[in-house]
């Protein structure tokens, strides 16, 4: 749970919230970037009760959320398609990012990281390269 202080009072909000933002900005790509993690594959997640009994915790796979004095941070690792210009995918997904934590919540984010850990085609060829503002 985070907590955000406005004039009126405490807002409490959980992680979803912004994995919720985070997919949006990725999906608003229309196709050119896909969550991973950061091995390039994708996260194996059940519904329900068994998402509980997964020995891996969510902030080990694709999107990394921490807590500084600044602000959040938040980095994402996706997939980029082959074709698609790497630059404007990740500015949109940064843009798309910030845009969203400051419509939906009114937070200021310290940081925002994209790690491509690959390029799709028919495979993904590895990379690590990694975006940030």
């Amino acid at each position: 749970m985070f907590e955000l202080k406005t004039d009126w009072g405490e807002i409490r909000f959980s992680r979803n919230v912004i994995y919720r933002i985070v997919t949006g900005a990725v999906e608003s790509c229309r196709g050119d970037a896909t969550i991973m993690n950061y091995k390039g594959k994708k996260q194996r997640r059940f519904p329900g009760f068994f998402s509980r009994l997964t020995p891996k915790s969510v902030e080990s796979g694709d999107i990394q959320l921490e807590e500084t004095p600044e602000g959040l941070k938040i980095t994402v690792y996706v997939v980029i398609r082959f074709g698609a210009s790497l630059r404007k995918t990740v500015e949109q997904i940064i843009t798309g990012i910030y845009e969203g934590a400051e419509e939906v919540l009114d937070l200021k984010l310290s940081k925002v990281t994209v790690v491509v850990t690959g390029t799709a085609s028919r495979d993904i060829a590895r990379r690590h390269l990694v975006f940030s503002r």
